[in-house]
């Protein structure tokens, strides 16, 4: 897979036919996102942003900015222009094993 001028090795495909029962469950993600756990569906696939940060040798983080009529997504860093302040981190809330990127939310959330 290629990634601007980056590339590295990695197993990814891509759907070309929705079968009946496709979307029995609520289907929902970024495709190379989630966690190893989610990618045994029955075959254990290493999800596209692990091979990237253990082929590239970066950080296994993203960052995803939406907007009413566009959007961004960051992988291996984090684009300080892309919000108003600088990012506040925080522990994710990890299942065991890891399945889902889950952030306990403390406080009010603000939008616009």
């Amino acid at each position: 897979m290629a990634w601007g001028e980056r590339s590295f090795p990695t197993l990814f495909g891509v759907m070309e036919k929705a079968s009946p029962k496709f979307e029995v469950e609520p289907v929902d993600g970024i495709l190379g996102l989630g966690y190893p756990a989610l990618t045994c569906t029955p075959t254990c696939i290493e999800p596209v942003l692990d091979a990237m940060a253990r082929n590239l040798t970066m950080k296994k983080i993203f960052q995803i900015c939406m907007t009413v009529d566009s959007g961004r997504i960051v992988i291996g860093d984090f684009d300080s222009a892309l919000g108003k302040t600088n990012p506040v981190w925080v522990p994710m809330e990890l299942n065991h094993p890891p399945d889902y990127y889950n952030v306990r939310l403390v406080g009010e959330l603000l939008v616009n």
